[in-house]
């Protein structure tokens, strides 16, 4: 198979329920990652010889950095502020040419207000995703 890669951007994120109460991210992002965390724990040996798995679990991340906007109603600091410690739906299709994305259930935290001074503001967030997200993949042909 020969090597292919995807860029992320011009892509999508989106908050809350398709349609009314959904909040388009996107022009906020300047870095976005959903990730996961596998924590294994050591296997167990046993007298006669056999060996117990030890167990996994994977947590998944939605991690990005966003430009702070500019503090009005329906902008996204506020959507964070009001919908704190909510779980939301979200959508995030890291390239729009490519289609792919991954979609699940976030639990939403307040974002920074302010920065440092004569500078435009970034902010590094980490949320919780509930459970396991779900990808759907590309069927689109590599460029």
């Amino acid at each position: 198979m020969p090597a292919t890669f995807i860029t992320t951007g011009p892509g999508t994120l989106k908050f809350g329920p398709t349609g009314s109460g959904q909040i388009d991210a996107s022009c906020q992002v300047t870095s976005m990652l959903v990730d996961s965390d596998t924590n294994a724990e050591d296997p167990i040996h046993v007298l006669c010889g056999d060996t117990v798995a030890g167990e996994e679990t994977t947590a998944f991340t939605l991690k990005a950095t966003f430009l702070q906007d500019d503090l009005k109603t329906g902008g996204l600091t506020a959507y964070t502020w009001t919908n704190a410690g909510k779980t939301v739906d979200f959508e995030f299709v890291p390239n729009t040419a490519n289609a792919a994305k991954v979609a699940g259930k976030v639990t939403v935290r307040p974002m920074p207000i302010g920065g440092e001074v004569k500078k435009r503001n970034t902010h590094d967030i980490e949320w919780a995703i509930v459970g396991t997200p779900t990808p759907t993949w590309s069927t689109a042909s590599a460029g």
